[in-house]
């Protein structure tokens, strides 16, 4: 999502108390976001502010740079970004490079894992203010598909007051060689993650909305499926993957947490009977966030713990969950070959237009759910 050095321009005043965190709590996909937390400096449960540089086990946090035999291969164990409030982010591993977006002009930003260089993948040029969110690769097409939103509470008459897009932007050029406006499968459609299939089918979920749309190849948007159990008290539908054998779709709720099932290709809807300490929103408004698969294991990223999910039942209509306590102020989970990285978008900032820590992938130590 998009413009924010610029974030006061967004919403005047009388928004920002009452609907900034739930209008804000953006989801990212293969990953998602958050609108909850401490502030950037403060301390978040794991004891270690997000800037400070603190040795490898550590809270379980890594912030040394350099070769990393031990992942197989040259990787940072963390990258500081210039993307501002990046919200979502996902891995190219032919490419051996990060994606991240930005809620601050709606920017996408490739960072190299081996050298942590990063450069500006893609521009929107478009008129308004623009948020880029969850990401996912198209691996048959060579595409980088992306989330955004055009935010258009600019002047406030405006209706509807924001709209959701879907971006496909070639892996090689960053060109944009396809945009879909969802508006055209719901009238007041927005975006908060995609999932694209093996044959490049698109599956979108909507924060505001209890619907799930569907990209085909080469086809527009369409409606895939609407069920009540996709809403929330506050916020929705934040983040959404496919299972490996694409049986079925994962996506999570923000507040309060959920997990829901959505079956393929019918798309009936169930909830994730979950075991374990899922929901555990602490602090107040830290709604399940990004979402990624890490080898066997599905871990959410909420915004000061991080959750590991295993299926108990082969169709993931139980599971069972355990989570560790993680800096404050996370949006996003990137698995990589290098590890898994958190993401710390720091919405909460973005959201009332406070100061903000240095904006970073962290590489974040897993092996502390076995602890």
């Amino acid at each position: 999502m998009a413009d924010r050095g610029a974030g006061s321009q967004l919403w005047p005043m009388d928004y920002r108390l009452l609907s900034i965190f739930f209008a804000l709590a953006f989801g990212c996909g293969s990953s998602g976001s958050t609108a909850g937390g401490d502030d950037g400096g403060d301390l978040g449960d794991a004891g270690v502010a997000f800037d400070a540089t603190v040795p490898e086990g550590d809270a379980g946090i890594g912030t040394d740079a350099g070769e990393d035999p031990d992942l197989g291969g040259a990787a940072l164990a963390r990258y500081d970004l210039d993307a501002v409030h990046p919200e979502g982010g996902t891995f190219d591993v032919a490419a051996d490079r990060f994606f991240v977006g930005s809620l601050g002009d709606g920017s996408v930003h490739a960072i190299d894992a081996t050298t942590g260089e990063e450069t500006v993948f893609f521009e929107e040029t478009e008129p308004g203010t623009w948020w880029s969110l969850g990401m996912d690769i198209d691996e048959t097409k060579g595409t980088l598909v992306v989330c955004a939103m055009d935010d258009r509470r600019v002047p406030d008459d405006v209706d509807p007051p924001y709209e959701g897009w879907v971006w496909e932007l070639d892996l090689e050029s960053g060109e944009r060689v396809a945009r879909h406006r969802l508006g055209d499968a719901f009238d007041t459609a927005t975006c908060t993650d995609v999932a694209v299939l093996d044959d490049g089918t698109i599956y979108v979920v909507d924060r505001e909305h209890p619907n799930v749309y569907r990209i085909p190849p080469d086809g527009d948007p369409e409606l895939f499926v609407t069920d009540d159990e996709l809403s929330a008290s506050a916020i929705g539908l934040n983040a959404v993957v496919s299972l490996p054998d694409e049986s079925a779709l994962l996506a999570v709720l923000y507040l309060p947490s959920r997990m829901v099932r959505i079956a393929l290709p019918d798309g009936a809807v169930s909830e994730v009977d979950i075991d374990g300490d899922f929901l555990n929103a602490t602090p107040p408004l830290s709604g399940a966030d990004g979402m990624t698969w890490s080898g066997d294991d599905l871990l959410v990223q909420f915004t000061g713990e991080l959750a590991r999910v295993r299926p108990i039942t082969a169709d993931w209509s139980t599971a069972a969950s355990v989570t560790i306590d993680v800096p404050a102020q996370q949006t996003d989970i990137v698995h990589t070959p290098h590890g898994d990285y958190m993401l710390n978008g720091q919405a909460r900032e973005f959201a009332f237009d406070q100061d903000t820590e240095p904006f970073a992938l962290v590489r974040v130590d897993t092996s502390r759910f076995d602890d």
